[in-house]
């Protein structure tokens, strides 16, 4: 595999009738705001907004499939699983997708 090769993880949230805040407040609790992204260096990148009133999407790559997949079981995914059935009006859609391009960011 090429040393430029990211693998990325990909879900949609759909919430429940007036959970949005709630979801919202757990991913940027958890996430890239101010908690516990910045303890996992290996995803690159991270992204979560929104694509619907109810739905959240988020994205985030990887240097590599066990850091994917580490994240993925890891502490956000605990969070958001520990109130899922309360948070969320179906089960999250998650998928391993494998990034085919990228740009980097530029400052």
């Amino acid at each position: 595999m090429p040393n430029n090769q990211y693998w990325s993880g990909a879900a949609r949230l759909r919430c429940g009738t007036a959970r949005e805040d709630i979801t919202h407040r757990i991913l940027r609790k958890n996430g890239a705001v101010d908690g516990l992204r910045h303890k996992n260096p290996r995803n690159p990148a991270d992204n979560a907004g929104n694509s619907t009133e109810r739905s959240i999407g988020i994205f985030d790559t990887f240097a590599n499939e066990g850091s994917r997949n580490a994240h993925l079981t890891g502490e956000i995914a605990k969070a958001l699983g520990a109130r899922a059935n309360e948070l969320l009006a179906v089960p999250p859609q998650i998928e391993k997708v494998e990034v085919l391009a990228s740009t980097p960011l530029k400052g």
